[in-house]
């Protein structure tokens, strides 16, 4: 079996069964432990799986890798969900923030709660 249609195989497998085992691979596809990594590390690079310890799931889906891309993930969503938490903001309290796109959105609608204090 070439490569190519080695790693379509664990792609189908994929889509049909939602996991691949990577023991289960091993036996199925007649290849070496080493084989069966190689090509679920080589899947996983291309976005087209996520390996996890001893085989691999569907790639994550609608989840962007980089903060950038990720601003451009539903920002009507972001810019709503940071309206509403603006509201429960008062003049004298103090606010805790983590990194993330989301949060960006309520800490850039601050500054508006703040001039009407």
């Amino acid at each position: 079996m070439l490569t190519a249609e080695r790693r379509q195989a664990i792609l189908d497998r994929l889509t049909v069964d939602g996991k691949v085992v990577a023991s289960q691979l091993v036996a199925s596809l007649g290849v070496s432990e080493d084989t069966v990594r190689r090509d679920l590390r080589e899947l996983d690079s291309q976005g087209l799986l996520r390996r996890v310890h001893g085989g691999a799931l569907p790639p994550r889906s609608g989840v962007a890798r980089h903060f950038a891309e990720r601003r451009m993930v539903d920002p009507a969503g972001k810019a709503a969900i940071a309206a509403a938490a603006v509201r429960l903001v008062g003049p004298n309290d103090v606010v805790l923030m983590s990194g993330g796109t989301t949060v960006l959105e309520f800490a850039r609608r601050l500054p508006e709660l703040l001039q009407d204090a």
